[in-house]
């Protein structure tokens, strides 16, 4: 068990790492929230392809990146996870599992991630296979490394990108990237999940897309993003359900999470010896869970989100973010399950130049709705992993400190501008 000290920083990279798919049916329907001026202003991305399901159809040795909408001159790193043999069902954290380490290059500069990409193929490495088999992909690095290398930057919570069933996909809008140095240790985690059980065992592989772009050839700055996870919580021994506040005020802080069971060991612990779970059992029904994400937020100034990518299990009708101050959904994500087979097809992810505006004065909550249309319990996670805007870097500072600490000596943007 966890305390809540150590836990609003890293918690959600131990309940994203053994998160996978649950038992689902489609979703019964229901009449969805008006959007805010707030949402409308900055609206959702519905349909575009980092939400899409890879058709049985499609040819993935001769597919161009660059028609996805890839950042300029981006460069890519392709790596094909060891075969996984799937030959029985595999409900969640039950799956094989794969991690391994990986490096851009070897050769130290200033890079910026714009993408991730991920995709279940066969045996040979090209072949598409159906998304029923991704459970996730995680890409993590250390954050107490990264932050000697980047000493002025806010802080990471060292889970840069996350992909599971109904997003495949991740892309920063143009001109918004991460800061990395290519030379560092990054963990590539990929698990794989069997909910449709069934016929002859069958060989897969995740198929690993990074997306980045060289500092030194770029003609104008980037604009630098870092990730912050936020993840629905549930009360597993207390009685207030909102995790480290001694006084709640439910005008304030909105209300309190629900109790419920855990699903896993992932339990944590706050200040006032509750008890808390990021990965829980939903009984049979309709379920709305609300959780505070304000200290997961971490928000040390006025800044704007710009991406928000989103994790959910089978059984989710949708999941929120609101503002508790305003009373605002600043956005919303629906699911849409598989068509006849379990699991998730699409969730709606928000991509946006002008991004979200976020405050140090307000309170913000995540709220997740799920819908368990079977007569069992089944597990759940709502997870949105959001990239703000990184006011704190400071690009000169960077490669300064980056060459006093050895690092080869890399080329200013602006001299090729």
């Amino acid at each position: 068990m966890r305390h809540i000290s150590s836990i609003l920083a890293t918690c959600v990279l131990a309940a994203a790492s053994l998160s996978c798919q649950a038992e689902s049916g489609p979703p019964a329907p229901r009449d969805g929230p008006t959007a805010s001026p707030a949402a409308s202003a900055a609206p959702t991305a519905k349909t575009t392809i980092g939400a899409q399901v890879v058709p049985d159809s499609m040819d993935l040795a001769a597919h161009d990146p660059a028609a996805d909408g890839h950042a300029p001159g981006a460069r890519r790193k392709e790596i094909t996870v060891p075969v996984f043999t799937v030959d029985r069902e595999y409900r969640s954290m039950t799956g094989p599992l794969e991690s391994m380490q990986v490096r851009l290059t070897d050769t130290p500069e200033l890079l910026w991630l714009t993408g991730y990409r991920a995709v279940m193929v066969g045996e040979d490495g090209t072949t598409p296979m159906p998304q029923d088999y991704m459970c996730h992909s995680n890409l993590d690095l250390d954050p107490t490394k990264h932050q000697q290398r980047f000493a002025n930057q806010r802080v990471s919570d060292g889970r840069l990108f996350t992909l599971s069933q109904g997003q495949l996909q991740i892309d920063f809008p143009p001109g918004f990237g991460m800061p990395i140095w290519s030379d560092e240790d990054l963990n590539l985690t990929a698990q794989v999940l069997n909910l449709n059980p069934g016929g002859d065992p069958v060989k897969v592989r995740h198929k690993i897309t990074i997306e980045y772009v060289r500092d030194a050839d770029l003609k104008q700055p980037m604009k630098p993003l870092v990730s912050a996870g936020v993840y629905g919580m549930k009360l597993v021994k207390g009685d207030s359900g909102y995790m480290g506040l001694e006084h709640p005020d439910p005008q304030k802080h909105g209300p309190g999470c629900l109790p419920g069971k855990a699903a896993s060991r992932s339990e944590y612990s706050d200040p006032q010896g509750q008890i808390f779970t990021g990965h829980w059992v939903v009984e049979p029904g309709t379920e709305e869970n609300h959780t505070r994400i304000t200290p997961m937020l971490n928000i040390a100034y006025d800044t704007t989100v710009h991406y928000i990518a989103v994790h959910l299990h089978p059984f989710a009708e949708r999941v929120e973010l609101r503002d508790l101050t305003t009373k605002e959904t600043l956005f919303e994500s629906d699911v849409q399950p598989l068509d006849g087979r379990i699991g998730i097809e699409r969730v709606d992810y928000y991509s946006s130049e002008k991004g979200i505006p976020l405050t140090t004065q307000h309170e913000y909550e995540l709220v997740s709705f799920y819908n368990n249309t079977t007569d069992k319990q089944q597990d759940s996670m709502a997870v949105l992993y959001m990239y703000t805007l990184d006011k704190t870097f400071d690009h000169d500072r960077v490669i300064r400190e980056g060459q006093q600490a050895g690092v080869q000596k890399v080329a200013d943007p602006k001299a090729g501008a």
